[in-house]
């Protein structure tokens, strides 16, 4: 069996796709920074998924947390991807 661990991806602005939320993305990067140095050190495969959409307010929705089609399809590949490398 092999693990792929995926970061989280960003927390933006509710109605305003392009801002990160001040309350709550720093969050997103302080955990992802901690949790992707537990996998690395531990090898696990990691699959950053957050510079994926960052800066790409296209791919959200209005409620800055999920996607639209085009950002789930992004994702959905670099997902595909990372797991293909082990089937």
């Amino acid at each position: 069996a092999a693990l792929v661990w995926a970061s989280s991806t960003p927390y933006m602005t509710e109605n305003d796709p392009a801002t990160p939320r001040p309350d709550r993305n720093p969050q997103v990067i302080e955990r992802n920074a901690a949790a992707g140095k537990i996998m690395s050190e531990s090898g696990i495969q990691v699959n950053d998924l957050y510079p994926l959409v960052w800066g790409r307010q296209e791919y959200f929705s209005k409620d800055g947390v999920h996607y639209n089609a085009s950002g789930y399809e992004v994702l959905g590949t670099a997902v595909a991807e990372a797991v293909k490398r082990y089937l």
